[in-house]
């Protein structure tokens, strides 16, 4: 039982994952901004050392989960750009 060949389906596959990428890139700073923040706010210690620790926590892991988020991106997309490149071989060789 094989499947056919259905070059639309790589197209699908390359927008979805391009429209994965660009939440990736949005999502991760977030998430790093609220994991920063709740590391930093666990700081054992009072008044404004507390919330110093919490404002660089948050700040620290936004730049981080940006970071991390870009990179992440790049490969998805990089898998998305081989996917249509194989596509690609494919339609000239027939």
């Amino acid at each position: 039982m094989s499947t056919a060949y259905d070059p639309k389906v790589f197209a699908e596959n390359y927008r979805n994952t391009d429209q994965s990428a660009k939440m990736m890139v949005a999502l991760f700073p977030v998430a790093g901004t609220l994991l920063g923040f709740a590391l930093g706010a666990n700081v054992v210690c009072c008044g404004l050392f507390k919330a110093v620790t919490t404002l660089a926590g948050g700040a620290a892991g936004g730049y981080a989960g940006h970071r991390y988020g870009l990179v992440r991106a790049a490969e998805t997309r990089t898998q998305a750009q081989t996917a249509m490149c194989l596509a690609e071989i494919e339609r000239n060789t027939r």
